[in-house]
């Protein structure tokens, strides 16, 4: 098993006013809509709502949360879910201790009042160091899935809650997640800021002695590791048998007394979309004799309308099915989009391609699911016109 490379030096700061909360520019843009898929079976326990109540607690917001790199294994994948255990289009679930984490945002420049209407991306390795959606620098190919990955938008407690796995390690790199903070989901968000979240070593020993976590090699401990910061630790309760719980409070400057707001964008809102492609109410069981996912992709191109450049796949279905699309260069994914349910028929599901992608030559990944937990990739070699 190959595990990632280390993200490289840290660049650990206090930040103290708006502009140090700017962070790097988005990769990738997306409408991704929420996907209805069959309910999950077989998932370990997670820790109880009265342990993360008791958990959530802040003892004032002085001393401002500090940032640290996003590491090379961020996608802006616009899924928005608090169990971000599965992909959301196969179901598959990643094996691991169970961890629900609870993450507090509180506002410096509000009086430490909680932030509501934040968005809040939470992304980490699985339990062997690997993660999602990437290829290379010690990954294997994972583009088209998209586990342990996703986002959610404050509470009027300024409280996000998701139900992951416990993180592996990979070399270099102590176990850890990251997390982004946005006041908007577009490139202008007043707030971008990124960091991560590291739990004490007397957890991380008992997690990695369970079999799901046994790999070969020297493990990189908080001691050792060129990012840790003892600030950004979780308080973390529970045993490897019942699972974990976490809290963590991010108290950021949001600046204009903004604790109160609402979220405005709409990721699923996409002027490209043919109106054929809105989800359908969730399939009932197809019956045991469903082998096979019954669609396929009959065409694949990227053509200009108008001033914009938009990826069309047209998809031809004979059952109820759901669809990734995802366009790739150089094992990045450049721009993707997750369907709801659509029925039996012909369609084309469109994607608008970003300004910022380069002309040139580039993949089509699709993948579809059916109800019956079947799933087939498609790919494709496209041109992007200039």
């Amino acid at each position: 098993m190959t595990t990632p490379t280390p993200h490289g030096p840290a660049s650990r700061t206090v930040p103290t006013r708006r502009a140090v909360l700017r962070a790097t520019g988005l990769t990738t843009a997306a409408s991704l809509g929420a996907l209805a898929l069959p309910a999950l079976s077989g998932l370990a326990r997670a820790a109880s709502p009265s342990a993360v109540r008791a958990l959530t607690t802040s003892s004032g917001c002085a001393t401002l949360t500090p940032e640290e790199t996003q590491g090379p294994f961020w996608v802006d994948e616009r899924l928005q879910r608090r169990d971000i255990r599965a992909d959301s289009v196969t179901g598959a679930v990643q094996p691991g201790i169970p961890l629900t984490l609870t993450i507090t945002l509180l506002d410096a420049s509000g009086a430490c009042s909680p932030q509501q209407g934040a968005y809040v991306d939470l992304w980490h390795a699985n339990a062997q160091g690997a993660y999602s959606d990437v290829s290379g620098q010690g990954n294997p190919n994972n583009i088209g899935v998209d586990w342990l990955r996703g986002y959610q938008v404050s509470d009027e407690n300024g409280q996000v809650t998701f139900t992951t796995i416990y993180p592996g390690w990979y070399v270099s790199r102590t176990i850890h997640l990251h997390f982004r903070v946005r006041t908007s989901l577009s490139d202008g968000s007043t707030v971008n800021f990124t960091s991560q979240i590291f739990f004490a070593e007397s957890a991380n020993a008992e997690v990695v002695a369970t079999s799901a976590y046994q790999k070969s090699g020297t493990r990189t401990t908080n001691a050792t590791d060129s990012i840790y910061d003892a600030v950004l630790l979780a308080p973390v309760s529970g045993s490897t048998g019942t699972g974990y719980t976490a809290a963590f409070t991010v108290n950021l400057d949001f600046g204009d007394g903004a604790s109160t707001g609402t979220p405005t964008d709409d990721p699923t809102d996409d002027p490209t979309d043919d109106p054929t492609d809105e989800p359908t109410d969730e399939p009932t069981d197809t019956g045991t004799t469903d082998t096979a996912v019954a669609a396929s992709v009959v065409g694949v191109a990227v053509v200009r309308r108008g001033r914009r450049r938009v990826l069309q796949v047209d998809l031809d279905r004979d059952e109820r099915v759901a669809a990734q699309i995802r366009l790739v260069r150089d094992d990045v994914a450049l721009v993707s989009r997750r369907t709801g349910w659509l029925g039996a028929g012909r369609s084309t599901l469109r994607l608008r391609v970003p300004r910022a992608v380069d002309p040139g030559a580039a993949r089509v990944v699709v993948g579809v699911a059916d109800s019956a937990g079947h799933v087939s990739y498609t790919r494709r070699r496209v041109r992007v016109p200039a």
